[in-house]
């Protein structure tokens, strides 16, 4: 399996973003991997969005402590993640009743069976920590974001 971190770069990251709602979050989701030129082919951005709608209907993928982690199946022919940050929280349904201001995407494709669980875990494993999320927060532009972010994961994804 491929890293997160080699699926992460500057095309692949937003930093405070003005969404102000769950449905515009994904939208900037969906159409900021749609236009990574990352991987072939590359989903277009209203199917893409609604596999995320879709998943989210599903039940809320926030993970709590202002995280949520938006993923769906889809026709790619690898992952494809987007790192996103919010100017202000957003109500995202939070079992903790939090509201999310970091989201991290992944788009799998619709026959992975076992990587998409690897990544779901180191994710977690991540974002768990308090200290991992104020360093992302505290992230003024996408590119201290990315740094940030690839610190995280490869300190994580080595272990």
């Amino acid at each position: 399996m491929s890293t997160l971190a080699s699926h992460l770069d500057h095309s692949t990251v937003v930093c405070r973003c003005e969404a102000s709602s769950r449905k515009r979050v994904l939208e900037t989701i969906a159409s900021t991997v749609a236009a990574s030129g990352r991987g072939a082919p590359s989903p277009q951005t209203p199917d893409l969005f609604e596999g995320l709608l879709a998943r989210e209907r599903l039940g809320s993928t926030a993970i709590g402590e202002g995280v949520a982690i938006p993923h769906c199946r889809h026709d790619v022919a690898d992952i494809r993640v987007c790192l996103l940050t919010t100017k202000s929280r957003i109500d995202y349904e939070a079992s903790d009743g939090e509201a999310v201001d970091i989201f991290f995407a992944l788009i799998v494709p619709q026959d992975e069976h076992t990587a998409h669980l690897r990544a779901l875990a180191v994710l977690s494993t991540i974002l768990a920590d308090a200290e991992n999320r104020s360093r992302l927060r505290a992230c003024e532009d996408e590119a201290r974001l990315l740094q940030e972010m690839q610190s995280l994961l490869a300190k994580t994804e080595t272990t």
